[in-house]
């Protein structure tokens, strides 16, 4: 398991998996949903915020999820951080 942002770079849009015979599928694809969005801290406070989510969903023989969100930071090359906010995603 990641335990810091850093160790996501470069950011992925998309991420694959493939789970082993007999582990039940269940909640797999929310709970890794659940793990990227404490490790972004999308629910805390921040510069990171939750645009859209979407749980497990069956398309095809492939379940599927995703979490779309922003990243709003002041750029470092900017002296007045109130005037200029740069906006991923």
């Amino acid at each position: 398991m990641t335990k810091s942002v850093s160790e996501l770079k470069p950011y992925k849009s998309l991420l694959l998996g493939q789970i082993r015979d007999g582990v039940a599928l269940g909640q797999v694809v929310t709970n890794v949903l659940n793990d990227i969005s404490e490790l972004l801290g999308l629910e805390a406070a921040g510069h990171r915020k939750l645009i859209t989510r979407r749980d497990m969903a069956k398309s095809g023989a492939i379940y599927v999820g995703f979490l779309h969100y922003s990243d709003e930071r002041t750029p470092t090359c900017t002296r007045i951080p109130t005037l200029l906010i740069a906006s991923i995603n």
